[in-house]
């Protein structure tokens, strides 16, 4: 995947000055959609065994993550794909990359039940899907919080575990996949940024080089740049409570966050049942492949 810059932007407007009041946006084109990932994917030469682990995760994560969205109004499932592409873009493995897909997995992803985090059950789950280097990537990101201290990041590449070292990119790649898309003018309060305010945006770009993917670092510096100089109306900013000023009433979350009210222990059962039958989906098309 080429990253490029949209230099036809300002042909759209058909006026002058939807041009000139809030500036020309120029995005980087990374996949947002799974066709998008697929044909990057393919692009690139991919096995056919590593494009079906892919579609795999891809369906958990549809499953998962349904119609919730993150701070800025965007779908997960779209934030999750970005980060996928970006760390196919990077070179990364079928494993890392399928983790991406489902990096958030254990925080904010729907499993139909009542538990939190990286339970016995939901690791198994992932397992089956990722293998067991994903996962290990997956519930090393859920526990980012232990080692994105600036003394847990001052330790070298070298001085880490593999899964932790897979963590680190899987976090540079969703964190610049927030941002690529000027993610961060269209949350209400713009003083929330994902980068951890304890390490610093420099701290980022040094966790990247560490890492040996100094690309990404001078893409974040370019992307970040432009999105502090881009300009968003208030209208379209996103409350967290769901509320735009001005505009109807939008709902931030998805099925997650607007549960019916049926009794815990039948929407635990109804969860089950439905995971279930996505387990039998995905064996009955590994066995197809």
């Amino acid at each position: 995947m080429v990253f490029l810059l949209r230099s036809d932007v300002a042909s759209v407007a058909s006026t002058p000055d939807r041009t000139t009041q809030w500036g020309q946006h120029h995005v980087h084109e990374i996949a947002q959609t799974h066709l998008q990932l697929f044909n990057q994917l393919i692009d690139a030469g991919w096995l056919e065994d590593e494009l079906i682990r892919i579609r795999l995760a891809y369906d958990l994560q549809v499953e998962l993550f349904g119609g919730s969205r993150t701070q800025s109004g965007k779908f997960h499932e779209a934030h999750n794909i970005g980060t996928a592409s970006i760390l196919a873009a990077a070179g990364a493995d079928v494993s890392v990359v399928g983790a991406g897909l489902l990096h958030n997995a254990y925080n904010t992803g729907d499993f139909g039940d009542v538990a939190k985090g990286a339970t016995t059950t939901r690791r198994a789950e992932l397992r089956s899907v990722l293998g067991e280097r994903g996962e290990a990537c997956v519930a090393k990101f859920e526990k980012r919080h232990r080692w994105m201290t600036p003394d847990a990041l001052a330790r070298s590449a070298d001085e880490i575990d593999p899964a932790e070292r897979d963590a680190r990119l899987i976090w540079l790649a969703e964190e610049l996949d927030h941002h690529v898309d000027f993610g961060l003018r269209y949350r209400f309060s713009m003083d929330n940024r994902n980068i951890s305010v304890d390490i610093g945006f420099d701290g980022l770009l040094a966790v990247a080089r560490d890492i040996g993917h100094d690309r990404l670092a001078t893409l974040m510096e370019e992307i970040c740049r432009a999105e502090d100089e881009a300009q968003v109306p208030e209208s379209l900013r996103t409350r967290m409570t769901g509320q735009h000023p001005g505009v109807s009433r939008s709902w931030i979350g998805g099925p997650k966050h607007r549960r019916s009210p049926v009794p815990d222990r039948v929407r635990i059962w109804l969860g089950g049942a439905r995971r279930a039958a996505g387990r039998v989906r995905r064996r009955v098309a590994g066995l197809r492949s």
